[in-house]
């Protein structure tokens, strides 16, 4: 995971490694205030060293063979590629704060993945300027909306 610098006292710096968070930590209260004392965690919200599971019911199988990545509607040509496909489009990592709505917040999490921006850097994308949202599905489920 990530690392993060943060001050012990007024003059000492420590890095944290995210990877072995509950070793390193001794004392999650102090910096969860710390954190909050920078304005990176929110009132309400508590430190979490664990990452809780993010899904709602059982987890879809996964078939490599029926897989696929389809983009529609609002773009110039559908895109739909296969697990195979999808594999060789560059991913980015990138390291952001998460902060739960169930009042959990991790720090420094790190993800890797395709970006919207690559798909449409490389030309395998071009949507149309009437296009306002993007709506995520799974099984044909409606997962996420994003402005």
């Amino acid at each position: 995971m990530g690392n993060l610098e943060w001050g012990k006292g007024e003059t000492e710096l420590s890095t944290i490694t995210f990877e072995n968070i509950a070793d390193q930590i001794q004392d999650r209260k102090t910096f969860e205030e710390h954190m909050r004392q920078q304005g990176r965690l929110s009132p309400g919200q508590a430190l979490t060293c664990k990452f809780p599971v993010l899904h709602y019911g059982s987890i879809p199988s996964f078939k490599l063979d029926q897989w696929n990545f389809r983009i529609f509607r609002e773009v110039t040509k559908e895109l739909c590629l296969t697990w195979q496909e999808f594999c060789q489009i560059p991913r980015k990592a990138i390291q952001f704060d998460i902060h739960c709505v169930t009042s959990w917040s991790n720090f420094c999490t790190n993800w890797k993945g395709v970006s919207l921006h690559t798909l449409l850097d490389s030309g395998l994308l071009e949507i149309k300027p009437i296009a306002k949202h993007i709506l995520s599905m799974l099984k044909k489920i409606i997962h996420l909306t994003y402005p």
